[in-house]
């Protein structure tokens, strides 16, 4: 179970990493009212939760 865990958080910051780096990139081709900290905190913490998710998901099936 331990093991599962570390799969899925590991998974999280993965998911967290891509999500931010993808965002962070269309960010710098297109114009938005909202400022860059506050959307890759929240692409980061979705990001990280959708995958950890995805993880912990697959863990739990066997």
């Amino acid at each position: 179970m331990e093991g599962d865990l570390l799969n899925s958080v590991v998974s999280g910051f993965i998911g967290l990493v891509i999500g931010v780096v993808i965002t962070f990139g269309v960010w710098q081709m297109t114009t938005t009212p909202w400022d860059l900290a506050g959307v890759l905190v929240a692409v980061g913490i979705a990001s990280f939760f959708s995958a950890f998710g995805a993880g912990y998901g697959e863990s739990t099936e066997k």
